[in-house]
């Protein structure tokens, strides 16, 4: 006990000499209701202090689960996004996530089986078909030129410029048109693809188009193997190589190119079936909402473990403010126990008690303070915890249609009311 005690010390044990009676330890004269009043007056406005900061934080979590709500109902919203099916019908997120869903595992389920209907080439395969009829450019730019009479001798030193541009934009088309052919034409020829991974032509009108088609590529690709061949033997014979030779060599760039193409129109029949196609249009669409649901949720947890922050220290402070609210009627007690043992007009034995919840001090009677107060602040924002899993991610917990919102009890009831006593 302090030196500033004393002085209540001396005034309560000259009250005692003025009353000259002996009385019971559990009655208080008008001093000691006084010093222990004091203690109570001090605790109360520690409770109040406690209170506001307990309501302060409980403001920042109400924030924050007003974001969270808003994030709840962003991604309800998700499932709702609009995607377009490879029919170009019209479907909402969850219908595209079911369809994609049950495609797959019709695929898982065949190719368990020794299916090679939905078999996939290589993603470097894959650029390769992009690049390979690239070869094709410099064979179709060299035969316009020849159309056009362009000598290369005169356009490599800057002349007949336009017959240049003429020659390497026709080559040019010439070439993507041809990709463009073989890719469709492979595409085409998966949706007669067996389990097997061959070809089961039907019969009849069926596939009259894609007979048409495939004969069409077919032909512009050996006619650019005819034209390479050409290319080659006119330059053999110009240099005077001999006919063999140039012979030779035209039917081996032939095959090059038409081996080329032949490549680029199995690779993109072989690169999956219609199926897989499906699978990766819907996946295309997804992908991005999938990313936003994902970026929504780590939003959502940051919120919540901050709200489950905010509430932890509330918690910390309510136990803290209880504790500094028993000291002043505990330092009040000890006061008028030393002037009790000097004095010694109530006894010379005293009882000390353990005090109960709400109840402050060392002996009867107990100081009963009111923690109401701090107890509705710590239930207010209590009620907004939101409850996480194993991992510490938390769960949704409503409907699609229905995002989280604060309870009424919370949104609609104001911060307690605080009531200093000083």
């Amino acid at each position: 006990m302090s030196r500033d005690a004393l002085p209540f010390v001396v005034a309560l044990h000259r009250e005692q000499e003025r009353v000259g009676q002996r009385r019971p330890p559990d009655r208080h004269s008008w001093y000691e209701a006084t010093v222990i009043g004091m203690g109570k007056a001090e605790a109360d406005r520690i409770r109040d202090r406690g209170a506001v900061e307990i309501n302060r934080l409980g403001d920042q979590a109400v924030t924050l689960h007003g974001e969270v709500s808003v994030i709840d109902g962003d991604i309800a919203r998700l499932d709702q996004e609009p995607v377009r099916g490879v029919h170009r019908e019209l479907l909402n997120a969850e219908e595209a996530e079911q369809r994609q869903t049950a495609i797959a595992a019709t695929i898982a389920g065949a190719t368990r089986a020794g299916s090679l209907k939905h078999h996939r080439v290589s993603r470097m395969m894959r650029w390769a078909v992009r690049l390979i009829p690239l070869i094709d450019w410099p064979v179709l730019t060299m035969f316009s030129a020849d159309i056009f009479n362009l000598p290369w001798d005169a356009a490599l030193e800057g002349g007949n410029i336009v017959r240049l541009l003429t020659s390497v934009t026709f080559g040019f088309l010439g070439t993507v048109v041809l990709a463009a052919a073989l890719h469709k034409a492979g595409t085409e020829l998966r949706q007669f693809k067996n389990d097997q991974g061959g070809v089961a032509w039907p019969s009849g009108r069926g596939a009259l188009l894609t007979t048409l088609l495939l004969g069409g590529v077919l032909s512009i690709s050996v006619g650019a193997a005819v034209l390479m061949g050409f290319r080659v033997l006119t330059e053999a014979l110009a240099a005077e190589t001999g006919l063999a030779g140039g012979i030779i060599l035209g039917l081996f760039f032939s095959c090059v190119v038409a081996t080329a193409n032949s490549v680029v129109l199995l690779t993109v029949f072989r690169d999956g079936s219609l199926l897989t196609n499906e699978v990766e249009h819907l996946q295309r669409q997804l992908v991005p909402i999938r990313m936003r649901r994902l970026r929504l949720q780590q939003q959502r947890d940051e919120l919540v473990v901050r709200i489950g922050e905010c509430i932890g220290r509330a918690e910390q402070l309510h136990a803290e403010t209880l504790a500094r609210m028993a000291l002043p009627i505990e330092i009040s007690h000890r006061i008028v126990a030393t002037s009790r043992s000097l004095h010694q007009g109530c006894g010379w034995s005293a009882e000390l008690l353990r005090p109960d919840r709400g109840a402050f001090g060392l002996f009867a009677p107990l100081v009963t303070g009111d923690v109401a107060t701090l107890d509705q602040s710590l239930e207010r924002i209590a009620a907004l915890r939101i409850p996480t899993d194993h991992e510490g991610h938390s769960a949704i917990s409503q409907s699609a249609d229905t995002p989280a919102v604060i309870p009424a009890s919370i949104a609609d009831t104001p911060a307690p009311g605080i009531t200093s006593a000083a």
